[in-house]
């Protein structure tokens, strides 16, 4: 049975995971780039610790999007039920499971496949307001709200 506390948790632990690989991935670049200071000089140095520098700021960008991430997802209620579509629903329509929380890709919950998205994303904006049993519009085909959690 695919409830919305069992797809938010998913998603947790999905960012939490994620934000983890990434501290881990910026602590390897720091070893890296402690280790390029003790055996290297000149010219290759430099080079070597500008693309360290370069693949260290990338980092920290993934790193603060999924931290930003991980706050708005934990700002979702699961357990609140509105009557209308908004951020924090989990919706079910003929093309399948739908979470409008934060922009995650896909994640699979009982047996089942979640598209994780942002309430900005157009299938979100086409949905919000709307109730199970109303229909909307996207890309010229009209798709059914079939469950609204």
């Amino acid at each position: 049975m695919m409830t919305k506390p069992a797809v938010h948790a998913a998603c947790m632990a999905m960012l939490e995971h994620r934000l983890n690989l990434l501290k881990h991935e910026m602590r390897a670049l720091q070893e890296a780039s402690e280790e390029e200071t003790k055996s290297s000089a000149g010219d290759k140095y430099e080079t070597t610790r500008e693309m360290i520098q370069a693949e260290k700021e990338k980092l920290a960008e993934r790193m603060e999007e999924a931290s930003n991430f991980l706050h708005l997802m934990g700002s979702i209620q699961p357990d609140i039920h509105p009557s209308h579509i908004q951020t924090g629903s989990l919706v079910q329509t003929e093309t399948g499971w739908i979470y409008v929380s934060v922009g995650l890709g896909t994640v699979h919950v009982a047996g089942q496949k979640i598209f994780v998205i942002s309430p900005v994303a157009p299938v979100a904006q086409a949905m919000l307001g709307k109730k199970a049993g109303d229909v909307f519009q996207l890309n010229g085909k009209t798709q059914t709200i079939k469950i609204h959690l």
